[in-house]
This record gives structure tokens, sequence and C-alpha cells, in this order.
């Protein structure tokens, strides 16, 4: 049996989530898209979870629900209504340091979770 999860030579650990609202009716949303991928590939490889929650129908809506519930985001996500943000959360504390839209640019953003970082 293959095992996914292979011990590391350094131990992992999570210091921010950015946390994607996202819902395919929504402009907001798909203007988005680019930034976030961009982003994800940018911090491939360093301490950042990269995490979707989706409020496209009722099935996602739920299933969302329930992952944010899982990692313990879920009050603090709650805050914010509107699909179309990327939420700059602390792993540790679960608050949101920043909000973002498709109004920043991705230098904005990357400048930001980089210092959020060291």
């Amino acid at each position: 049996m293959l095992s996914l999860f292979t011990p590391t030579k350094k131990q992992i650990g999570t210091q921010l989530f950015v946390i994607r609202l996202h819902a395919d009716w929504c402009d907001d949303s798909k203007g988005l898209n680019t930034l976030y991928n961009n982003l994800k590939n940018r911090f491939d490889g360093e301490e950042v979870l990269f995490i979707t929650l989706d409020f496209t129908n009722n099935t996602t809506k739920h299933q969302s629900q329930l992952l944010a519930m899982a990692i313990g985001v879920f009050d603090s996500v709650a805050n914010y209504a509107e699909t179309g943000q990327l939420l700059l959360m602390t792993a540790r504390g679960k608050n949101v340091v920043k909000t973002f839209t498709k109004e920043q640019n991705f230098q904005e953003v990357e400048t930001f979770i980089s210092h959020r970082l060291k």
C-alpha cells in the first residue's frame, strides 16, 4: 500500500490560510480565479494552506460549511457573507488579518502574504 503522507525532514506547520469564498454564478468570484491560482503556484512549498469554500449550490455550500467547521474557521468565515473574496487568516488563532478582492493585483497580495510568513 502506498503511503500518501511520508515523513519529511522538516516539521510541516501551516502558518496561514488563504480562503477563497467562491460561487460559480458570482462575477467577483470569477475575477479572482487567476489571482488565486497564481498565489497557489507562488506559495507552493510554503506553509500556506489554500482552501476554497464553494457556495455555488446547496450541496457545495453544505460541504463548505462542514469543511469550515472541521478546520475551525466557521465562526470567522461566517462574518464574511459575500463570495468573491479571499480571506487571509492565521492558522493558529483563526483570525482574518486581511481580505482581498479582484481589485487587488497579484504583486500587492503576494507582498502582503510574504511579509506575514516572515
